[in-house]
């Protein structure tokens, strides 16, 4: 039986060269001869390595603006976002999605914080113009009545007894008292807001400042018939203060009391010494209603229970807590309506 692939091949050991054939029956076996040109293998290759990088290359490329378009579109939207705010355009609300979720999140974040700011900004600008028309007003009633008192005792034509005239300069004394009040109040509470006030602070008992804070009230024609107590279990507590800017403080905190309440109204100062020095200011008035709790204190606010008496510049309470946060003190108040209102002062 042939065989039927046969390989046949040399080989020279010891000096001697021999000839060698080997064959195989199985015919499935098959034989095939591959020759090359190592320079054309080189070349070829060398030729379809700078196809496949080039081709990689390409890939890369367009991957890489696609990915791109990704990142810089949503970009954008942050930038035209940030331009909206700019404009004073604050109704930004970005759907917080993909990486920049969070940076989506800050830009609604801002946008709520700067419309928020807008609105107090104008609502603080509309109680300004308020203010100023009521001042305006407070101001010209008392000019008007300076100005017609003072043209009565002037024109020849009046024949006005001594006694008449005193009344009459009384009156125009009262007034120019009461614009001169308002035009400290203007000054005080402009000092106060630009930190513009130092404090003058000494030794002071507590106790005897504010008994004699409430005699002086008391002994102004206006307040004589008003019930206003003391009330304290010790005779001598001794603090650092600016005296006369804790009695302003106190003197506008009652007379606020007074001025939005009936004639009636009782209004008791406590002083009590617990961690800090408490100086309670209470009354049994009408109250504040808990939308205007929070407003009391600002520039410009005028409460809504204001009585028929009710003349000044409207500073008094901001001034007053003004004050109390120079000496590094904090003023909180408590109102309920009906019942009456109740502010804290503490001092350290």
């Amino acid at each position: 039986q042939l065989l039927s692939t046969i390989y046949a091949g040399g080989k020279k050991v010891n000096g001697k060269e021999y000839s060698y054939f080997i064959g195989f029956k199985n015919p499935s076996l098959g034989k095939f001869v591959l020759s090359y040109d190592t320079k054309e293998f080189v070349t070829k290759f060398n030729a379809g390595t700078i196809i496949l990088l080039s081709i990689d290359a390409l890939i890369a490329l367009v991957i890489g603006y696609l990915f791109s378009r990704q990142l810089t579109k949503p970009l954008g939207r942050v930038i035209q976002g940030i331009q909206r705010l700019a404009n004073g355009d604050y109704t930004i609300n970005m759907k917080p999605k993909g990486i920049y979720k969070d940076v989506f999140y800050n830009v609604n974040h801002l946008s709520e914080q700067l419309s928020s700011s807008k609105k107090e900004k104008d609502k603080l600008e509309q109680m300004r113009e308020e203010w100023i028309s009521h001042i305006s007003h407070d101001i010209k009633t008392p000019l008007a009545s300076i100005q017609g008192y003072a043209e009565i005792i002037k024109d020849p034509n009046y024949h006005l007894t001594a006694e008449q005239v005193r009344e009459y300069a009384q009156i125009i004394e009262s007034k120019s008292l009461y614009m001169k009040d308002v035009m400290e109040d203007l000054n005080l509470t402009t000092r106060l807001k630009n930190n513009d006030v130092m404090l003058h602070t000494e030794r002071v008992n507590l106790v005897s400042l504010l008994r004699e804070t409430l005699i002086d009230m008391l002994n102004d024609s206006r307040y004589a018939d008003k019930s206003i107590e003391l009330q304290t279990n010790v005779e001598k507590l001794m603090l650092n203060l600016d005296a006369i800017l804790i009695r302003r403080a106190v003197t506008n905190l009652i007379l606020n009391a007074l001025v939005h309440n009936d004639p009636d109204v009782k209004i008791v100062v406590r002083l009590e010494q617990k961690e800090r020095t408490h100086v309670k200011i209470k009354d049994n008035g009408k109250g504040i209603e808990e939308e205007e709790l929070e407003k009391v204190f600002d520039r410009y606010y005028r409460g809504t229970n204001t009585g028929t008496t009710h003349a000044g510049s409207g500073l008094g309470m901001a001034i007053a807590k003004d004050i109390i946060q120079k000496h590094g003190g904090d003023i909180t108040i408590h109102s309920t309506a009906g019942e009456g209102t109740t502010i804290d002062i503490q001092l350290s």
